[in-house]
């Protein structure tokens, strides 16, 4: 395990992805695996600030982080949905 309670293998995954959307500015793990009271059932939360990308650019990035091989669901919120603000209320929140 590194500092943001994912294994190297999911970590470089999801990077691997985020890296093809240069809208992608950054990309905030939050909930139960950045405060690390998590379980092996545990969801990964996503918070992405990407200005500019189109609905359907969403959807090809959800739909590529849906398709990889990890034993997690991934719940990803827009910056669009939710101002960056918002994650104030997650002290634990992490850059990965």
């Amino acid at each position: 395990m590194n500092r943001v309670a994912l294994d190297t293998k999911t970590l470089e995954l999801l990077k691997s992805v985020f890296r093809k959307y240069p809208e992608v500015e950054k990309v905030y793990l939050f909930g139960s695996r950045a405060r690390g009271n998590y379980s092996k059932a545990s969801d990964i939360d996503l918070f992405l600030v990407a200005p500019g990308m189109s609905f359907d650019r969403y959807l090809k990035l959800y739909s590529e982080l849906e398709e990889l091989d990890i034993p997690y669901k991934i719940d990803l919120i827009m910056n669009w949905q939710l101002p960056e603000e918002a994650l104030e209320i997650y002290p634990e929140k992490v850059d990965i």
